[in-house]
């Protein structure tokens, strides 16, 4: 994914809803773990720190879920190494066609509470609303019930947005690379066609 010497950009999970973007270098590729070098880095780089790392790969802007892992070096320069969690997205804009399911009444497990309110689906992630709070980068365990299997796995938060009345949404991608059994993304997955083969037939005027 990432080559000794490419430009990262990174956003800690500790920064609550802003995006900001904090230039790396990666200096070492050690069995799919990567050594990340930081200038007087403005956040504090701790073990188990949950990150979304931006980059550029040819003409594409996209962000990925990651973890610091093992020690982190701060004298004389900060290195530290991460541990990429999950599949990279679009930075840009959504990855794919996303279906609302607002007016549908689905709910999901997300996090603590299994009465969450799926706003829309894609075929990578989907939006849910809770009272909960998380924070972007948050690493969140997630199950979903379709047609009588249950679906489980981890999202990362991508995005956050106050509704009030202490309703949160919360756009998430999920962090299985591929979709396989019943781990989070197959579900979603089959999730995703089904909503919208169920929109296509209330457009058709089919019941």
């Amino acid at each position: 994914m990432f080559r000794i010497g490419n430009e990262i950009f990174l956003q800690a999970a500790t920064e609550a809803k802003r995006r900001v973007l904090h230039a790396a270098k990666v200096v070492g590729v050690t069995d799919e773990q990567y050594q990340i070098w930081m200038e007087e880095p403005p956040i504090d780089i701790e073990t188990d720190l949950e990150l979304l790392v931006y980059y550029h790969h040819k003409r594409d802007f996209l962000k990925v879920p990651a973890t610091v892992v093992g020690d982190v070096q701060t004298e004389p320069e900060t290195v530290f190494t991460i541990d990429v969690t999950g599949a990279p997205v679009s930075a840009d804009q959504r990855e794919c066609y996303r279906a609302s399911t607002v007016v549908a009444g689905y709910e999901i497990q997300f996090g603590k509470h299994d009465d969450c309110k799926i706003m829309d689906v894609s075929a990578t992630g989907f939006a849910v609303t809770t009272t909960q709070l998380y924070v972007v980068a948050n690493t969140v365990p997630a199950s979903l019930e379709h047609e009588g299997v249950v679906y489980s796995g981890k999202v990362c938060v991508q995005s956050i947005r106050e509704l009030g009345k202490g309703q949160i949404r919360y756009g998430v991608s999920c962090l299985d690379e591929k979709p396989s059994g019943t781990n989070l993304l197959a579900g979603i997955q089959k999730f995703s066609l089904h909503v919208q083969r169920e929109q296509a037939r209330r457009l058709a005027g089919v019941s």
